[in-house]
């Protein structure tokens, strides 16, 4: 059959439409001065005889009572006749129980295995957050900041939002997840040129736990150059004070020590969160180190625009001209 043929004659069908049963305010005249209105009352009393996913009130017609409406959607014009006849609207819990992860979001906590996966998960991620403030020997982390600041807007500011500020502070998880994902992305790429990766892959499960053991032993080779490759550049940094006082090789081996255990160890939390927790660790770990800079970076942006539309300067916030 041609492809043409085979395509909707009448468009694409969203599965997760809702369907709403429609009431105009003109049929509420029927129930008596002061009456709540609900879904349920509307088809005992015969107005609709189902409800479909939901109760929708459009404004066709004259509201001559006031009533208490309870309906999942109100069209605009319909709320201002409600509420014009005196009576009030009431919408946003009965549509949070069309929304089954909004109206399971409190019940979270009263499942046992859930609650004890997200306490570990939370539990985790703080040991990430704390691990961030630690900084690696041998280097100024003043000068290291100062020198950063100077770095807004290039790659080294970029790189330093994705690390969450660890790479400013030159924390022991200043080099974060991205060794991992880089093994991650080679390993996958090579799986496509070396028949035995492509081999370990179609194994199943225990060629996955092969490829991931591989991923592993690459994230520490590529922890281990970039930290020497770290060291080299912050020995060579020129600044006053200088970032490294003390230059050499007992530095140089010092922070790929430091920096390849760090980021062995971001990737073991990864790989717990993802195996004890919920979701995906990996992209938690990232998500928390953008997070966390996001603060920063908005008041950074209101400050740095004039008012009204922005903080327009330490002037502005403390309320003098010397700050």
């Amino acid at each position: 059959m041609p492809l043409y043929r085979r395509l909707p004659k009448r468009g694409f069908h969203n599965i997760f439409a809702k369907k709403f049963a429609i009431l105009n305010v003109g049929s509420l005249n029927q129930f008596a001065e002061g009456t709540t209105v609900t879904p349920e009352l509307v088809c005992q009393e015969g107005i609709l005889k189902k409800l479909e996913d939901g109760l929708r009130v459009l404004g066709q017609g004259t509201l001559e009572k006031k009533l208490t409406v309870r309906a999942h959607h109100f069209s605009e014009s319909a709320r201002k006749k409600i509420e014009e006849a005196g009576g009030t609207v009431e919408g946003r819990e009965l549509m949070a129980e069309l929304n089954p992860l909004i109206s399971s979001i409190p019940h979270v906590l009263n499942i046992p295995d859930l609650r004890k996966r997200l306490l570990f998960m939370l539990a985790m991620l703080a040991v990430y957050r704390m691990g961030s403030w630690i900084p690696t020997p041998g280097v100024d982390t003043f000068a290291l900041q100062e020198f950063f600041a100077q770095q807004q807007g290039t790659i080294f500011g970029f790189l330093n939002m994705f690390s969450g500020g660890n790479l400013s502070r030159l924390s022991i998880f200043a080099l974060g997840i991205m060794p991992y994902i880089t093994a991650s992305i080679i390993l996958q790429l090579l799986t496509v040129v070396w028949p035995y990766l492509e081999r370990l892959s179609k194994e199943g499960q225990l060629g996955r736990k092969k490829i991931t053991q591989y991923t592993r032993y690459l994230t520490v080779g590529l922890a281990l150059f970039q930290s020497f490759a770290t060291s080299l550049a912050l020995e060579q940094t020129v600044s006053e004070p200088p970032i490294v006082p003390d230059p050499g090789w007992s530095f140089r081996l010092m922070t790929m020590l430091t920096l390849t255990t760090g980021t062995a160890f971001v990737m073991w939390i990864g790989e717990q969160i993802s195996e004890r927790g919920i979701g995906n660790g990996i992209s938690l770990i990232i998500f928390a180190g953008i997070v966390v800079g996001l603060v920063p970076a908005i008041l950074s942006l209101g400050q740095g625009l004039p008012p009204p539309l922005g903080f327009g300067g330490a002037e502005h916030l403390y309320g003098c001209s010397t700050c």
